[in-house]
Parts: structure tokens; sequence; C-alpha cells
């Protein structure tokens, strides 16, 4: 077999190498964001999910919780479609620790039902008034 050469090693580029460590480094921030001793699952790209970085997910959280902090009545409920990263941090909030806030999470991915038993909702958004949800 013959050797090769240096120039024969194939290399990534500096764009493909910085996406590489993007998303190693983002594998290390799920892995960090454990909840209730709980991992999150990994990102499923078949499933239409939005996943956010943790300054994003805290700042939508917190600006969604002000919001609803200035509706009338003693609480709010926040529905959630297919974004399972906000969950963890609608959680550690006061107005959900306090009851508050009520959040429910619409997703296909039966995986955070097991993890978000009281705020998952099963939901296809292939189907999107399928009654199966029992919310309609």
């Amino acid at each position: 077999m013959a050797d090769l050469a240096d120039d024969d090693i194939p290399t990534l580029s500096a764009d493909v190498l910085a996406l590489v460590n993007e998303c190693r480094r983002e594998q290390e921030e799920r892995e960090r964001a454990a909840v209730g001793g709980q991992q999150m699952p990994e990102e499923d790209w078949q499933l239409s999910q939005f996943w956010y970085s943790e300054e994003t997910a805290v700042r939508l959280c917190d600006e969604i919780a002000a919001v609803c902090e200035d509706l009338p009545g003693d609480h709010a409920t926040v529905a959630l479609l297919a974004t399972p990263t906000l969950l963890p941090h609608f959680k550690k909030l006061e107005g959900f620790r306090s009851g508050r806030l009520r959040v429910m999470l619409f997703e296909n991915d039966a995986r955070f039902g097991t993890i978000h038993p009281d705020e998952f909702v099963q939901y296809d958004y292939k189907a999107p008034l399928d009654e199966k949800c029992g919310l309609i």
C-alpha cells in the first residue's frame, strides 16, 4: 500500500470546522442543562422542533412571563408549540413555581412526555386540529 503524502489527507475548511465546533459546544451545553437531574433529549431534526441557545431561551421566557404578569386574572397559560428547550426555563421562574403561570408544551416528540408529564401534550403539527390532544 502506498504511503499517503500530507497533501492527500482530507481536511475541513475553516467554515466547516467552525460549524462542527459549534455543534459540539451546543451538545455540551445541552448536557449541562439537565433539569431535575434529567438530561434534555437530543435534537431530532425530523420533528420540526425549535431549539434555542441558553441565552435566547432565558430571554424569551422572561419576556413572556413579564407580559403574562400584566394580564388580568390570577393566572395565565402559555402554550409552547414545538419549543422543548423553553420549558425547563419556564419551570425555574417564580410565576411557574407559584402557580400563577401555567405552561403547556405541545410537542410530537414523546420523549418530553416522560420528562415533563404534567406540561406535555402530544401534538402533531401535521394535524393541528386533531382532537386527540383533548384541548380543542
